[in-house]
């Protein structure tokens, strides 16, 4: 085994917003999220880093503490702010949680239409006051009402104290149509004017540097929220087995085999598999 593996899990698929770009457009069996004894077997495999997912894991607060309590790995967390009260954000700080924060936009128009929500931009305004930007990450995704701000709201981010921005376009879903080329490039320039931003991953050559190489099934695994696993949470077509059936050993077995399968200079297996099913839009 090539290295102790990442292990991401969504603790539940349920979210309140339903945000244009979503990874998740392919799911049809939705309406889960994971038990404390699905919690207790993520807990027991090795791993170099926990990260919560979701859905959106504010809406199963407990089992997220629960996790937070056990866990002895280095831990993160994506959210979209908005179900967290200011004490529970500085206690998942207190406890050396990394926060991931999906942040479509800091305009409020452009934010509800990208949410579909009505209510939680000033929520999330507000609580954005309430995390320490050394330990947070913003993750921004460029889509057709957000293309023309994303520059502004990087501004906006970083006069709020946060640099770490990883940033992506759009990637193919099936929902609308958007010129990837062309965001990729407003990305570009936001690079040039901001050395810290990164790209979120490796898809078309470009100059801007990545979060982190595609490392789906040998560095990563992804806990589904009805207990499935797969190389990474873009990948809809390699299920490695499940949480409840099969054993760690095997589904690292399989997960390296995927790898394998695989030329490790395409960059992106996620996004391919998306162009390929989608479009390139």
């Amino acid at each position: 085994m090539n290295k102790i593996p990442s292990i991401f899990f969504e603790v539940t698929d349920r979210c309140h917003h339903h945000c244009v770009f979503c990874g998740k457009a392919w799911r049809t069996d939705t309406g889960h999220s994971l038990s404390y004894t699905d919690l207790d077997v993520i807990l027991s495999y090795p791993k170099s880093l926990g990260k919560i997912t979701g859905g959106e894991p504010g809406l199963e607060k407990a089992k997220v503490f629960y996790y937070v309590q056990h866990e002895t790995a280095h831990m993160a967390m994506n959210t979209n702010l908005v179900c967290w009260t200011e004490r529970e954000l500085s206690h998942l700080q207190e406890k050396g949680i990394h926060l991931v924060l999906d942040i479509p936009s800091l305009f409020h128009d452009e934010y509800n239409q990208v949410t579909g929500s009505r209510n939680d931009y000033d929520i999330c305004m507000r609580n954005l006051n309430y995390v320490n930007p050394g330990n947070t990450s913003i993750s921004l995704v460029i889509n057709e009402y957000t293309v023309d701000t994303f520059e502004k709201t990087i501004d906006g981010l970083r006069k709020l104290g946060f640099k770490n921005i990883v940033a992506s376009p759009r990637i193919p879903n099936g929902k609308s149509h958007f010129d990837y080329a062309a965001a990729l490039k407003k990305i570009e320039r936001a690079y040039r004017h901001y050395s810290d931003i990164r790209l979120l991953s490796r898809t078309l050559p470009s100059a801007v540097p990545v979060s982190h190489e595609c490392y789906a099934g040998d560095g990563l695994l992804v806990v589904l929220s009805n207990g499935d696993i797969v190389p990474c949470a873009w990948n809809n077509h390699h299920i490695l087995g499940n949480i409840r059936e099969n054993t760690y050993e095997e589904i690292r077995m399989r997960g390296l085999a995927y790898r394998q399968q695989h030329d490790k200079e395409m960059g992106c297996l996620g996004f391919w598999e998306n162009v390929r099913d989608y479009g390139t839009d």
